[in-house]
């Protein structure tokens, strides 16, 4: 799978699981929504990996939420967090814990969504969370 194929799905994946924590669409409108993306209906590999890493992140929710509220500041909480924050962070942490994938490309990711979509600061304290996984 090229690279910028892989961004596209991850990202994809993000708005998924962003969509999900806002509304809790059945998991076949966010199949749809992954197939009006042309790059992911081009490149099979792209499509199954942005739907798998949605599933398992869905699948692992809870135990992921966990894992990463464990590193907020005392007196936050996972909830506290912008969904566009928690999406990126899910997807992340699936990403360092179940999949095999370099954890630093997963953590620039990240990094490079927080600050094309969230608040100016976000992209640090996504980075800082995720390096605490690795």
């Amino acid at each position: 799978m090229d690279k910028s194929h892989r961004r596209v799905a991850r990202e994809k994946a993000v708005f998924c699981i962003y969509q999900w924590l806002l509304v809790k669409p059945e998991r076949a409108e966010l199949t749809a929504f992954l197939n009006e993306v042309p790059v992911l209906l081009k490149d099979a590999e792209a499509f199954r990996y942005a739907n798998e890493l949605i599933d398992k992140t869905l699948e692992n929710q809870t135990q992921l939420t966990n894992v990463i509220s464990k590193y907020l500041k005392k007196g936050w909480s996972f909830e506290r967090l912008s969904y566009l924050e928690q999406s990126i962070l899910l997807v992340g942490a699936c990403e360092i814990l179940e999949f095999d994938l370099d954890e630093h490309i997963v953590m620039n990711e990240a990094v490079e969504l927080a600050k094309k979509y969230c608040d100016e600061q976000s992209y640090r304290f996504i980075n800082g969370i995720l390096m605490q996984l690795m």
